[in-house]
């Protein structure tokens, strides 16, 4: 989108848009490794950082990738100590290479 003569940017996801279900993400129930696990989400965070040049959008689909964790089994009090070890939703936006 374009705005007073700025580009705004934010994530698309076509996996929105199916009518059925895709798992993108490991369920924690299975044989998978957890810590590695966690790591998805903090590269996710980046990578929705990256798309996203407005923070609402950002806030909007950090709580959207919390949510589908969630019911892969992730814990939120360690989704949420993730986060913020890392940086606030402002501190990611704020980045150069996050626009």
């Amino acid at each position: 989108n374009i705005l007073n003569n700025r580009f705004y940017t934010k994530l698309y996801d076509k996996r929105r848009d199916f009518s059925f279900k895709v798992v993108t993400f490991p369920n924690l129930r299975s044989n998978v490794p957890v810590k590695p696990s966690y790591g998805v989400f903090v590269g996710e965070l980046y990578r929705i950082c990256k798309s996203s040049s407005v923070v609402t959008e950002f806030i909007h689909d950090v709580k959207l990738l919390i949510d589908k964790l969630i019911t892969q089994n992730f814990e939120r009090k360690i989704l949420d100590k993730e986060q913020s070890t890392q940086k606030t939703c402002e501190d990611y936006a704020s980045q150069p290479k996050c626009r």
